[in-house]
């Protein structure tokens, strides 16, 4: 027996199919991606050195600052902190 496929039922099956294969990231995917791109762009390597390892809070707004404008945004900036302080580390282990 040969089954009955409307055209319509064609039509909302190709539909649901492709709606999953074009799904949006989600916003936890997309700054996950920004802090990636950050993280390899050099911006955090350069903040480090440029600052001796070291920064007061008016520098590290001004970095935010910078993410925002350099495209870097959603992201999450509690985890480029974490970024920033590896960074750190191995900045100031390579100095001494």
């Amino acid at each position: 027996m040969i089954k009955d496929t409307k055209p319509s039922n064609v039509k909302r099956i190709a539909m649901a199919t492709a709606s999953l294969i074009q799904r949006r990231p989600s916003i936890s995917e997309i700054k996950e991606a920004n802090l990636g791109r950050l993280s390899k762009s050099g911006l955090l390597d350069s903040f480090v050195a440029n600052n001796g390892g070291s920064w007061d809070n008016d520098k590290w707004l001004n970095l935010c600052d910078e993410i925002s404008r350099q495209d870097f945004t959603p992201i999450d900036y509690d985890q480029v902190g974490l970024v920033l302080e590896k960074k750190k580390a191995e900045y100031l282990g390579k100095k001494q």
